[in-house]
């Protein structure tokens, strides 16, 4: 036998064999070293079906017979120590203890099959559970979850567990966000199968286009959200005292401004929940109380934002304007609307609710309610609030 093919495949051998055999990548090794050692011949040598020859041979000469050197045997042995030479090269230094002692290649070749084969078998089995739980994240852009997938079944490919395309692309679009909910049923909906490096594309080219549109929208929602802060700084809040510094005087006068105003029966200012009870000479109690009732966080109900409502949205008019899909739940708690407020120090109470009064009546008086703007109000009932106590007394 030339050893021409052999010192060829030593002196490459690092560019053949692209990896180093550890305890996870047996089978991945065994695959490329097996193939370049078949390619030139040698495969015999480790796998056992080109066998140790004998060392001496008998040779019959005119007077006698004698036993001498087999040629084939020096040539082997040339071919197997190369071998095993090459061999170990390829083994990451952790592993070397275990075959450096042994004389020739098969027997590094059948110890390291006889010690990997069964972790590599349970790395086959981790590669799987990798696989079906795969997900792509706010954090992982599309090209690194593609690239991700594509590791994992390369791996599984060259130990021989191929990954049909439709499990893959299967696994893949699992794997995707919420974000893509239509993408994925569009491309479920097709009556003709797609390939991975298809759906690959077809990914990349999504995740440019949901980009732009969240740019779009972020946009449009920054220049709505400073409109609808200028608007709302001009506008009153009912049913929520002011977070701003109020004054409270007046029987059944209420109004709220970024300064609110009561005339009546005792005198509040009111920032920051403090009260205090003073009773001038006329027997008459003055509270002067301050509190910090901050505005309740409402929610659109057409792009589901905070801080406003339905007839100050932005997309209101908006035909192409699709809003988030959004999960619906079943709940006990029931809206507050038409809140009351108890131990604010007043004697009367408003509300827009006629049902929030027990027993009401016909208002037939002339007072009015002012409210900020300058405007009065008529009053067309009064009664016991339902929810004071008996001797409360409230007109709407």
């Amino acid at each position: 036998m030339a050893l021409d093919p052999l010192q060829f495949l030593i002196s490459n051998l690092n560019s053949i064999v692209t990896i180093k055999l550890d305890s996870t990548n047996y089978l991945t090794w065994k695959a490329q070293i097996s193939a370049a050692l078949e390619v030139y011949d040698l495969l015999g040598y480790v796998d056992g079906s080109i066998p140790m020859p004998s060392e001496k041979i008998a040779v019959t000469t005119e007077n006698a017979t004698e036993m001498v050197t087999n040629p084939i045997f020096t040539e082997w042995k040339k071919a197997d120590r190369h071998l095993r030479s090459a061999i170990n090269a390829t083994i990451h230094p952790s592993l070397l203890p275990h075959v450096v002692n042994l004389q020739h290649a098969f027997e590094v070749w059948n110890a390291l099959e006889k010690r990997l084969n069964s972790l590599s078998r349970s790395h086959i089995v981790q590669l799987r559970n990798d696989f079906q739980r795969v997900k792509k994240d706010a954090a992982k852009s599309m090209k690194s979850y593609l690239d991700e997938i594509k590791q994992i079944t390369d791996k599984l490919a060259a130990t021989a567990n191929l990954i049909s395309d439709e499990e893959i692309v299967f696994v893949t679009l699992k794997g995707l966000p919420r974000e893509y909910v239509s993408f994925k049923t569009a491309i479920r909906a097709r009556e003709t199968p797609i390939t991975f490096e298809e759906l690959s594309n077809l990914l990349l080219s999504e995740e440019i286009n949901i980009s732009m549109d969240e740019l779009e929208l972020n946009s449009q929602i920054s220049v709505s959200t400073a409109l609808t802060a200028q608007k709302g700084s001009n506008q009153n809040y009912q049913g929520h005292y002011p977070t701003n510094r109020g004054n409270y005087r007046g029987r059944g006068n209420y109004y709220t401004n970024n300064r609110g105003n009561y005339r009546g029966r005792g005198s509040a200012n009111s920032n920051r929940r403090q009260f205090n009870l003073n009773r001038s000479g006329n027997g008459r109690a003055q509270w002067n109380f301050n509190s910090d009732f901050g505005s309740p966080e409402v929610r659109c109900q057409i792009c589901n934002k905070l801080r406003h409502i339905v007839k100050d949205c932005w997309y209101r008019n908006d035909l192409h304007f699709q809003p988030q899909t959004q999960a619906l739940m079943a709940s006990n708690e029931t809206p507050s609307t038409d809140q009351w407020f108890f131990d604010s120090g007043a004697t009367h109470h408003i509300t827009s609710n006629v049902e929030n009064l027990h027993q009401p009546e016909q208002y037939n008086g002339i007072q009015k309610v002012a409210v900020g703007d300058g405007k009065h109000l008529n009053i067309k009932h009064k009664g016991d609030g339902r929810q004071l106590e008996a001797s409360s007394s409230s007109r709407e």
